[in-house]
């Protein structure tokens, strides 16, 4: 759900039929001041799209606008569905391009793994699939923690497979993935 779209369940859950710019400004800025805590206590970029997370970004907001001048006072109500949320985002998931048993990947392929949540270590290789011989790679997290590009040193030779080995993913919020194989050929 787009944060306009957000903005729009907001007002709606505080009975709101309009608004100003300026006042639409100021919602927005409890939505996002409600949006960020709720990542920082762990909800995953995956279940903030869920329901359940629209259902509590409305009552935060809702709770940030009825609190008094200088205080924040949220409801007991919302931390106990924002337990729920960080509850399902307590699994650290990976996804990966190219995706497991792809076919035809070009040779010039760096492959990219995007994590569910930020990652603070990690042990990933890729290794031809036949001779589970390893690949010289860098690898580079990007600036958000959640998506690594392996970079191998050469082009992958072609009509061969390998594997992506992933291992020992650490994430921030103590989340791991122990052990992941991605397959692919070219």
């Amino acid at each position: 759900m787009t944060d306009a779209e957000l903005l729009i369940e907001c007002k709606a859950g505080l009975g709101i039929q309009s608004g100003s710019t300026e006042f639409d400004r100021l919602l927005a800025s409890k939505l996002l001041a409600i949006k960020s805590s709720m990542k920082h206590a762990g909800v995953s970029d995956e279940m903030m799209n869920d329901d359940l997370a629209i259902g509590v970004i409305v009552m935060g907001v809702a709770d940030l606008w009825n609190s008094g001048g200088g205080e924040i006072k949220s409801s007991p109500v919302f931390y106990s569905l924002l337990s729920q949320l960080t509850a399902g985002s307590l699994v650290l998931t990976a996804s990966s391009n190219p995706t497991d048993g792809e076919t035809n990947v070009p040779v010039n392929m760096q492959p990219i793994l995007t994590f569910s949540n930020r990652v603070k270590s990690y042990a990933v290789s890729i290794l031809t699939y036949d001779a589970l011989k390893p690949i010289a790679i860098a690898s580079e997290l990007d600036i958000t923690g959640k998506k690594l590009t392996l970079k191998p040193g050469d082009n992958l030779d072609p009509a061969t497979k390998y594997a992506i080995v992933v291992e020992d993913i650490i994430a921030h919020n103590g989340q791991i993935i122990e052990h992941k194989v991605i397959g692919f050929t070219t």
